[in-house]
C-alpha cells in the first residue's frame, strides 16, 4: 500500500538552516572574537595599509529599519547553508541624498553587522554599487566586497565546496521604495536550479560577496529579497496569562490532521477552555490540537444572540524572536496528491477569504462551525479536510489541521471516575528489561457525564494488592519523587509514561530472588480530584494467565469494610448523608472508593 509521504521543504525550520549543508571551503573569521591570527611577515603587514574603505559608525540622517525575508545562502557553524531570510536592515537617508545601508546582505550581520556600505536616492530607487568593502579580515588581509553572481559547486580536494562566478557586467543593485516596503528590483535573482548534482540547491544567482585577494565566495549570497518597515523586536502578540472574564473548560473531540516527520491523523483529546469577557470579548486556550503553543489563548468576541464565538484568523501561538517566525491560526483545505516517488503526498491550501473561525456555544457543548471531513473515506482520502489549520508563519508550511471539533462542559464537581479499561500487559520475558501495561483512562463518571481528563491520576497494585512504587531511582527524569499515584500530567514521548500506557523495570522474572511482583494479576485504579476532594474508582484487574493474557473484568469483592465517611459538597465531613453526599468506604486491605449518595 502506498502511504502518506511528508514533503519536507528544503529547508529546516528552525533559524532557517537549510536541510543540506556543505563545508566552507574557506571559513570567514568573526572580527568580534579572539580568535583572530595576527599577521605574520613584513609584506603581510603592509598589505592592511591596502584595504578598502568601510563605515562602522552610523552616519548623520534619517535611520529606518526594515525587516527582511526572501531566499538566501550563508555561511553557518563552519558550513554553508540555505535558508529563509529574516532580521533586520537599517537604512539611513542624509540631508545630501546619499543613502546608507547596514547589513546589506543576509547571514552576514554576525561577523559585518557594524559595517555601512553607501548608495544614492533618486526618487523612489535607492541605487547600491558593487565592490563596496563590508568586511576586512585581519588574518586574509583581504576585503569581503559586494558582487552580483551566481554560486556553484566544485571539489576542492576535501569534498563539495561551493564557488561564486561574479558577473562583470552588473555594476550596481537598484531597491525600490513603494511605501513602508522595498523590494530589489534590478537585477532579477535566479533561483536554484537542478543541474543534477546532490547540492543543486546552493546553485542560484543574486546579490553576493567574494574575497578581494582569490575572488571566493565570500559567505552569502541572496535573491527575491523584500523589505517590510518595521523591527522585527516588534513580535506578534502572543497570549500566555488566562484573560479576565468567566472561565468554562470543555473536553475536546474530533478528528486531527498532523505533520510529524510524516503525515498521520489521529483522534482530538485534551481539553479547550473559554473565558468570556464582560465586554464581549471571548478567548479560547489551546485552539488548535497536536501544535507548539500549548497554553496560549486566542481572543475573539461573542455574540449571546446566536451563541458564537468568533476568533480572527491569522493569530500567533507562537512566536520565536530569535528565528523571528511563529506559528499562525489559520483556515483552509489539505488534498492528497501522487508524488513523483509513486508515494500519495498531502497538499494544503489556505483560504484567506474566511477571516474569522467560529465556534457555536449550544448549552453544554461547543462545535466548531463550518469545517469538514471524513476519515472513513478510502485510502488515502481520508486525508481530505477543511477546517482549522496552522501554519509556519515565515513559510507557510503545514502543521496541523483539525475538523468536526466539539466538546462537552466538564463536570466541576468532585466526581465519581468511571472505571478504567485495562487492554494488554506485556512482559518481555527478560529480568533486566521492561514490562508494559496498557490502558484506558476514563473520559466520563459513572453516570457518563464528562470529566476532565487532566484532573486524574492513576495507581497500580501488584499481585498481593499492594501499592505499587514508582521511584525516582527507576523514572528519575519524569518524577520529583518516589510516588504510588501518577498524575495523568506525568508522561513523556519515549518508553516510561504515556497517558495510555505506563512501564514498569525488572518486575517479570522478580529481582534479586524474590518473587515477581506481577505474576497472576495486575491492578489499575483511576483517581479524580477536583476542589481538593478526591474520588477513586473501582481497582480493575487484568489477568496474567500461564499459557496467555484474559481480561479479568470481575472486581475483587471479597474485602472488610473498615470505616465509611461522609462529606458534603463543599468538602466539610458530615455524620451522616444528607442531600447529595459523598460517601468513603475504606477497607481493611487499605484500599478506598467514593460513592455519591443521594438523601
Amino acid at each position: 500500500m502506498k502511504k502518506i509521504a511528508l514533503l519536507l521543504t528544503a529547508m529546516a525550520l528552525v533559524f532557517g538552516a537549510s536541510a543540506r549543508v556543505i563545508n566552507n571551503p574557506r571559513p570567514i573569521n568573526n572580527h568580534k572574537n579572539n580568535t583572530l591570527v595576527k599577521p605574520g611577515s613584513k609584506a603581510q603587514k603592509h598589505k592592511r595599509d591596502t584595504r578598502l574603505n568601510y563605515l562602522t559608525s552610523q552616519p548623520a540622517g534619517q535611520l529606518k529599519t526594515y525587516k527582511r525575508s526572501g531566499c538566501a545562502i550563508y555561511t553557518m557553524s563552519g558550513g554553508i547553508n540555505m535558508g529563509y531570510q529574516n532580521g533586520n536592515m537599517n537604512v539611513v537617508f542624509a540631508a545630501d541624498g546619499t543613502v546608507y545601508v547596514q547589513n546589506i546582505l543576509y547571514g552576514t550581520g554576525n561577523y559585518y553587522g557594524d559595517y555601512w556600505i553607501e548608495g544614492t536616492l533618486d526618487g523612489n530607487e535607492i541605487h547600491i554599487p558593487m565592490g563596496q568593502s563590508i568586511f576586512y579580515s585581519d588574518y586574509y588581509y583581504a576585503d569581503v566586497v559586494l558582487a552580483w553572481g551566481t554560486t556553484f559547486i566544485y571539489n576542492n580536494g576535501d569534498g563539495a565546496a561551493l564557488g561564486f562566478d561574479a558577473d562583470p557586467d552588473v555594476d550596481e543593485v537598484i531597491y525600490t521604495i513603494d511605501g513602508d516596503s522595498m523590494y530589489m528590483s534590478y537585477p532579477q535573482g535566479i533561483a536554484p536550479v537542478d543541474n543534477g548534482d546532490d547540492y543543486w540547491n546552493f546553485c542560484a544567482t543574486g546579490l553576493g560577496c567574494k574575497w578581494t585577494d582569490d575572488d571566493s565566495f565570500g559567505g552569502a549570497l541572496e535573491w527575491e529579497t523584500t523589505f517590510t518597515e518595521g523591527d522585527v523586536n516588534d513580535a506578534p502578540k502572543v497570549i500566555t496569562e488566562q484573560p479576565e472574564g468567566e472561565l468554562y473548560s470543555y473536553t475536546r473531540r474530533g478528528d486531527c490532521i498532523y505533520n510529524s516527520w510524516g503525515t498521520d491523523y489521529t483522534e482530538q483529546s485534551g481539553y479547550l477552555k473559554v473565558v468570556f469577557g464582560d465586554d464581549g470579548k471571548a478567548y479560547i486556550q489551546n485552539p488548535i490540537y497536536y501544535c507548539a503553543g500549548y497554553g496560549t489563548w486566542v481572543e475573539g468576541s461573542y455574540d449571546p444572540a446566536t451563541d458564537i464565538i468568533s476568533i480572527p484568523t491569522g493569530q500567533y501561538l507562537t512566536w520565536d524572536s530569535s528565528a523571528e517566525y511563529g506559528i499562525q491560526l489559520m483556515w483552509g483545505s489539505t488534498y492528497v496528491y501522487e508524488n513523483e516517488d509513486g508515494y500519495y503526498a498531502l497538499g494544503h491550501t489556505l483560504d484567506r477569504s474566511v477571516g474569522e473561525i467560529q465556534f457555536l456555544i449550544d448549552g453544554n457543548s461547543i462545535t466548531l462551525l463550518g469545517c469538514e471531513g471524513d476519515f472513513s473515506a478510502a485510502f488515502p482520502y481520508n486525508y481530505n479536510a477543511t477546517g482549522m489549520i496552522a501554519v509556519y508563519s515565515d513559510t507557510e508550511d503545514f502543521i496541523t489541521i483539525e475538523y468536526n471539533t466539539y466538546g462537552e462542559m466538564f463536570n466541576l464537581e468532585p466526581a465519581i471516575p468511571s472505571d478504567p479499561i485495562v487492554s494488554d500487559w506485556y512482559d518481555c520475558g527478560d529480568e533486566s528489561g521492561f514490562s508494559r501495561l496498557s490502558f484506558e483512562l476514563p473520559t466520563t463518571d459513572i453516570y457518563g457525564n464528562p470529566i476532565n481528563q487532566e484532573c486524574l491520576s492513576y495507581s497500580v497494585y501488584t499481585d498481593d494488592d499492594q501499592l505499587f512504587t514508582f521511584d525516582t531511582y527507576t523514572y528519575g527524569s519524569d518524577l520529583a519523587e518516589d510516588m504510588t499515584e501518577i498524575p495523568y500530567s506525568v508522561w513523556n514521548s519515549g518508553y516510561d509514561f504515556h497517558n495510555s500506557s505506563v512501564y514498569f523495570y525488572r518486575t517479570n522474572n522478580g529481582w534479586n530472588g524474590e518473587l515477581p511482583l506481577f505474576y497472576y494479576q495486575i491492578g489499575l485504579q483511576v483517581h479524580y480530584t477536583v476542589s481538593g476532594i478526591t474520588n477513586s474508582s473501582n481497582i480493575c484487574y487484568y489477568s496474567i494467565g500461564g499459557g496467555g493474557w484474559t481480561n479479568n473484568d470481575e472486581l475483587k469483592t471479597a474485602k472488610t469494610i473498615a470505616s465509611q465517611r461522609y462529606y458534603n459538597m463543599t468538602g466539610e465531613e458530615v455524620s451522616s448523608p444528607i442531600g447529595l453526599t459523598i460517601q468513603v468506604t475504606t477497607y481493611t486491605d487499605g484500599t478506598t472508593v467514593a460513592t455519591k449518595v443521594v438523601k
